[in-house]
């Protein structure tokens, strides 16, 4: 909690104050925001443009801002100022309250996180459970001609030519599943970073 006169100069910080900037406050009083922001111009000058309005219309603000302590420690805070005003209306300064907010932002952060990794969790064994009902397909397939053509070869009825073909689809089925198995092992190897790329 904090204090600021008309002129901007600070009056009172409480003991909260003194630790979240490092700075002990008989540093700081009768000081601006320009001498507590000295290496951030920018950052006071937003302050003092706020301020400004506090105490030209009274009223209350609310806002947002990365504040650095002397140390170095950097802080999401809120800051909620109110123009204070005396006995007859006037007002005299303003008063603030600055709110630590870097925990319920980390927090928040983490909860976004886990919810996109839960989401691309989903989505992998949405993709396997997809994967694995067209490979169940697509090795059925050649498999069932295989074993098709195979029970056709025990017929003793069959001509040499039917014999041929029926052993070179086996044949073609065959090298299909080979190439099924081995694209199904190389994803393997891939997902389990053993995959070896050799250049040509």
């Amino acid at each position: 909690v904090y204090y600021m006169d008309a002129h901007g100069e600070y009056r009172a910080v409480n003991k909260a104050w003194e630790t979240f900037f490092g700075i002990p406050r008989d540093e700081i009083l009768g000081r601006t925001d320009r001498e507590l922001y000295a290496s951030e111009p920018d950052k006071a000058a937003a302050h003092g443009q706020i301020d400004a309005r506090l105490l030209a219309g009274a009223g209350a603000q609310t806002y947002e801002v990365m504040v650095r302590s002397r140390a170095g420690q950097e802080y999401q805070a809120m800051h909620a100022k109110a123009a204070l005003t005396d006995a007859d209306g006037s007002v005299i300064g303003v008063i603030g309250i600055i709110t630590d907010l870097t925990g319920l932002k980390q927090a928040e952060r983490q909860a976004r996180e886990a919810i996109l990794e839960k989401a691309s969790a989903e989505q992998a064994s949405q993709a396997k459970s997809l994967f694995l009902a067209n490979m169940s397909h697509e090795i059925r397939t050649p498999l069932t001609a295989i074993i098709g053509f195979s029970d056709a070869l025990l017929d003793v009825s069959q001509t040499m030519a039917e014999r041929v073909e029926a052993i070179r689809t086996i044949n073609r089925a065959g090298k299909h599943l080979l190439g099924i198995i081995n694209d199904v092992l190389d994803l393997s190897k891939i997902e389990a970073g053993r995959l070896d790329v050799e250049c040509l």
